[in-house]
């Protein structure tokens, strides 16, 4: 199993929330890989943040900097109950899914 380090900035973003899941997908080929979070923030909605990285032949480490990584991010309104929380975590895990199948990376872990 490959050791994956959560920058400081990442931790301290998501500090007084409730993570209900975090989901790595690497590809094949480790050329590129796929991250994913759902929580339920402060503000008391539920944000799914996820990024796209692409290695860079010259970067050393993942935080350098060199590699190219794509963010996005979604918060909604009205997931007030357990019912509804747990689809907004089926629905990311499906999506983790069909990301590995795309890029022939292993199973998913969550």
């Amino acid at each position: 199993m490959e050791h994956i380090e959560i920058p400081k900035e990442v931790l301290e973003e998501h500090q007084g929330e409730w993570i209900y899941g975090i989901w790595f997908v690497g590809s094949k080929d480790r050329d590129k890989d796929w991250m994913c979070t759902v929580s339920r923030r402060k503000d008391g909605k539920v944000h799914i943040v996820y990024r796209f990285r692409y290695y860079n032949e010259e970067s050393k480490t993942p935080h350098d900097g060199k590699d190219k990584k794509n963010f996005y991010h979604f918060a909604a309104d009205g997931v007030n109950d357990d019912t509804e929380m747990k689809k907004a975590v089926e629905a990311t895990h499906m999506m983790s899914q069909l990301i590995s199948l795309r890029h022939g990376g292993p199973s998913v872990s969550q």
